[in-house]
């Protein structure tokens, strides 16, 4: 089931860096709203609509219930996967109108405006990294004897999105030209923010409290002539009593939201429409990079929770073991990562009545880079390296790279991030 939401009023999700009233005057905030967010409105709304937990329901059966929305404890078997921003036309479809997070390895040249992608630098280089992970190296530009000085380049992340038209010659590693090429993805296009004021009252005499004026920043949806902005989300629903349409409750002061169901040609899926393109350049190079488009939360900070995530003969290197059409496996090892600040996430645990433990988590528009050995990959035959690539696709592609199942630390219980849309990664080349 694939749904579009569309805020129905201005929206604020706070960040997870603390406000102190009196002491700070304004109030973190950020858009789009994390998965946890859509995740939650959409389990609320699907058990409400159960009517089991209120006792409407006569035929309702607990197990089922629990099976799909889970309980206080865990989750059930609701996965999403989003949420990304996007556009439906007056026709109620989106027609590719869809705007990911700007990639982190596609940066701007600060004097000509001329747009750069990103590469890992040639091995034998210094690895420098500030997460704890082993051998991710420097990334320069492509092609470049020297690499490109933090000081004369600039990220886009946050001003820019990337339009789902811009989107095959990135996965491709294939932009050129300026700045100019992405105005249809600027953010002040897509969404605006609202600044509003704020004052602390006394909980006795109900008047305004000296020293606590605060601001807060909301974020409004920009319609554009008869196409409506809003979010896309995928449901995996697994028997999920949801109707076609209706409303939803998202972010602080509980604003209001409507969502439809989208008519879906079961024949294409969009994140599967520049695969051969894509898939192509793979097998020909033995590389391939993974877009994160939405923020990832691993356990282990920026090493993702996949299966097939390992080590190499003395832990130097990490790395992906794709199984191959001949029984054993094709390895890919991580030569290097674009990734922002860590995004700092938190929440409310309605069962503990209590703020969940903050976690720091991988910024969406990261990027990884994957490359097979060069000799190996030369060894395999056409069809096995078709076959590897293939199996790349089917088990990475528009899919989470966090765990599905609850995992425990001393910062608390995740009840599984990847059912809740964090860590979906698109494929690409490089």
């Amino acid at each position: 089931m694939q749904i579009f939401i569309r805020p129905l009023d201005t929206q604020f999700h706070r960040s997870g860096l603390p406000f102190d009233a009196g002491e700070e005057t304004e109030v973190p905030s950020f858009f789009p709203p994390f998965p946890r967010t859509i995740y939650g409105a959409l389990r609320a709304r699907a058990m409400a609509e159960s009517g089991g937990f209120l006792g409407l329901d006569t035929d309702f059966d607990p197990g089922k219930h629990t099976d799909i929305h889970g309980d206080g404890m865990s989750f059930g078997n609701l996965k999403i996967k989003g949420p990304i921003v996007a556009r439906l036309n007056a026709g109620g479809r989106l027609e590719n109108s869809l705007f990911f997070p700007f990639p982190l390895d596609l940066v701007m040249e600060k004097k000509s405006k001329r747009m750069v992608l990103l590469s890992p630098s040639p091995a034998g280089k210094e690895c420098g990294w500030d997460l704890e992970a082993p051998s991710l190296s420097f990334l320069d530009q492509a092609g470049m004897k020297k690499p490109l000085a933090g000081n004369v380049v600039k990220s886009l992340s946050g001003e820019f999105f990337l339009s789902f038209g811009k989107l095959r010659s990135y996965l491709q590693h294939r932009v050129h030209g300026d700045v100019g090429l992405f105005e249809e993805g600027k953010a002040d296009a897509l969404f605006r923010p609202e600044q509003r004021t704020g004052i602390a009252r006394d909980s006795v005499s109900r008047t305004a409290r000296e020293s606590m004026l605060y601001s807060i920043r909301h974020f409004r949806m920009m319609d554009r002539c008869e196409n409506i902005c809003g979010f896309f989300v995928s449901i995996e629903n697994h028997g999920m009593s949801l109707s076609a349409e209706g409303t939803l409750q998202i972010g602080g002061d509980f604003r209001a939201a409507g969502y439809r169901s989208l008519a879906v040609d079961d024949s294409v899926s969009w994140w599967d429409e520049h695969k051969a393109a894509v898939a192509e350049g793979v097998v020909q190079t033995g590389r391939f990079k993974a877009f994160y488009i939405t923020p990832a939360l691993f356990k282990a900070g920026c090493v993702p929770d996949i299966e097939e995530w390992s080590s190499s003969e003395g832990g130097k290197c990490l790395g992906l073991a794709v199984p191959s059409a001949k029984g054993d496996s094709v390895r890919f090892e991580l030569v290097g990562a674009c990734i922002g600040k860590p995004r700092c996430i938190g929440g409310w645990d309605i069962q503990g009545r209590r703020p969940k433990a903050i976690r720091k988590c991988v910024p969406e528009g990261s990027v990884y880079f994957f490359q097979a050995d060069p000799r190996e990959w030369s060894m395999l035959g056409e069809a096995d390296k078709r076959a590897s690539v293939e199996e790349v696709f089917r088990r990475y592609n528009f899919r989470s790279w966090c765990s599905m199942e609850p995992w425990t630390d001393d910062g608390g219980t995740e009840h599984g991030p990847g059912k809740e849309g964090f860590g979906i990664a698109l494929i690409g080349g490089w």
